[in-house]
This record gives structure tokens, C-alpha cells and sequence, in this order.
């Protein structure tokens, strides 16, 4: 045991921890795909949404406007950290909060927006960070529902703080090349392995709907 303990600490760290090859290519690939400068990979959107409001030192006394229609693991982070939610509507056309009904929420205590980018359609993100901007409160977009959404030319989170998910019930469709061999499956995201027992490569690229080849029935 004493002698084996070592090869799965290295094996951890070169396929699956924080610094391992495997979540280092995943974060290289994501920010080519959402055109930011940096990814973290974290264990969830949860996990990811904790830091974020921790490195923002939201804490007890503070407010987090967040859409009343949202998953409840932001309402979670935000109690976690002593801090009180602050739950707006959303418009009944789109079921995205807009910047007018963030405006009216804002109190002197609100230190940070967490608008919720909807079931793959962007809100408007523009004319809510504008109002943080001019009250000095932070944004933090949540995109869990949105890779591969654009706004306004422009992958969704790629002008600021964005937090992304790979949950299960989100669509991604994965496909792994190998000599001779067609991708497994095509839909409008599309993650490629490259691998071997010295690299490792991801590559993940939108393919619109008419792009899609049709499965035959």
C-alpha cells in the first residue's frame, strides 16, 4: 500500500485533479470556445458559484439580486455565506430579469447581480451590467444553461464573470476521433478528444442546426 500510493497520487494529478493534463486541456478548449482568457474547472456550477461569491466577499449584512426563477443552488451559496438573497421577477415574454427591475431592487446593501441566461437564450446582459457598472456592483452571469449562446456577436460570459455547467440533463453531445472512424454523434455542440499516452487535446465547436447531418431512420 505504502508503495502504490504514490503512483495514484501522480495518476490522479496527471488525468482528473485541478492541475491534471485532462481538466488543463478542458480549460484551454472552453476558453477558445467562449473567446475568454481564463477557465477554472470546478466540480459543479455550485461549486462555482461558492468561489465566486466568496472571492467577492459577499458575506453576512450583503444582497444578491437573483431571478426568482432560478435553480436553487444559487439561493443556497448566497445563504451559505450569510448574505440574503433578493428574488425579482422575470418578464413573462422572455423569463430573464431585466435591467429596469434590477434597477428597483438595488439597495445599499446589494454587492452583487446574478442574472440567469435561460434554456440557451441570452438575456440582456448589456443593459444589466450597465447597471452595476453605475452602481458599482459586481455582475456574475449565470450561463449554466447557455454554452454555445451568443449575444450580440459574442459568446454568452465572454465580458466578464460566467459560470457554465456540464450537469447531466444540459445538451452535449460528445464524439471521440480515432483512425479510420467517424464522430459518434454531431449536434450543435460538438466536443472532440484527441488523445495519447503523451497528450491530450480537446476541441469543442458549435454546429448550428442546419449544419447537423440527419440521423436516418
Amino acid at each position: 500500500m505504502t508503495q502504490s500510493w504514490p503512483r495514484c497520487v501522480k495518476f490522479c494529478n496527471q488525468v482528473g485533479s485541478p492541475p491534471g493534463r485532462k481538466n488543463q486541456a478542458l480549460e484551454e478548449a472552453f476558453c477558445t470556445l467562449t473567446g475568454n482568457r481564463h477557465a477554472v474547472a470546478v466540480s459543479s456550477a455550485t461549486g462555482g458559484m461558492h468561489v465566486t461569491l466568496m472571492a467577492l466577499g459577499i458575506g453576512a449584512g450583503d444582497e444578491v439580486i437573483t431571478p426568482s426563477q432560478t435553480w436553487v443552488s444559487t439561493l443556497n451559496m448566497i445563504c451559505l455565506l450569510g448574505a440574503t438573497p433578493v428574488m425579482i421577477d422575470v418578464d413573462r415574454d422572455n423569463l430573464m430579469i431585466t435591467a429596469d427591475a434590477v434597477e428597483a431592487a438595488i439597495t445599499p446593501r446589494t454587492r452583487a447581480i446574478v442574472p440567469v441566461h435561460y434554456a440557451g437564450a441570452p438575456a440582456d446582459i448589456d443593459a444589466i451590467r450597465a447597471v452595476g457598472e453605475r452602481h458599482g456592483i459586481a455582475v456574475i452571469e449565470d450561463a449554466a444553461h447557455a454554452a454555445g449562446t451568443y449575444y450580440k456577436g459574442r459568446h454568452v460570459g465572454s465580458r466578464g464573470t460566467a459560470i457554465f455547467s456540464f450537469h447531466a440533463i444540459k445538451k452535449y453531445d460528445l464524439r471521440r476521433r480515432r483512425a479510420g472512424r467517424s464522430p459518434m454523434t454531431t449536434s450543435w455542440l460538438r466536443v472532440s478528444v484527441a488523445s495519447s499516452s503523451t497528450a491530450l487535446a480537446l476541441t469543442l465547436t458549435i454546429v448550428r442546426p442546419s449544419a447537423a447531418p440527419r440521423r436516418r431512420r
